[in-house]
């Protein structure tokens, strides 16, 4: 797979033991880069790169999608306790206009003036 950083310059080189050690010098190290640059394709390095841009996309999507979930979730719940209020305003109106459902309260409050 082709590195998709780009080469480090010789004292980049000289800070990263891990490289240092696996290359031992930079001379080493840029025919190794050179070497994998040449037995990749431009197609596989180009899917690769579409790959990783696609995958970033993708996790940027993800984070956004949730925090719309959580979101819509925090506005379910207001909904429900706003249902729930009204709901309870209903009951209680329509006990005291002694009727059985909404409808029926609706024109016992024009009856009444109310409304």
């Amino acid at each position: 797979m082709v590195q998709t950083n780009p080469i480090l310059t010789e004292k980049q080189f000289k800070y990263n033991p891990e490289l240092v050690a696996k290359y031992g010098t930079y001379k080493d190290y840029w025919s190794a880069q050179m070497k994998e640059l040449r037995t990749t394709s431009a197609w596989t390095f180009g899917k690769n790169a579409y790959l990783e841009m696609r995958n970033e996309r993708l996790a940027k999507h993800n984070a956004e999608s949730e925090v719309l979930i959580e979101r819509y979730q925090q506005l379910e719940e207001v909904y429900k306790a706003m249902k729930k209020q009204q709901t309870a305003v209903e009951n209680n109106l329509c006990g005291t206009y002694k009727v059985s459902n909404t409808k029926d309260l609706s024109l016992a409050m024009k009856e009444d003036n109310s409304l």
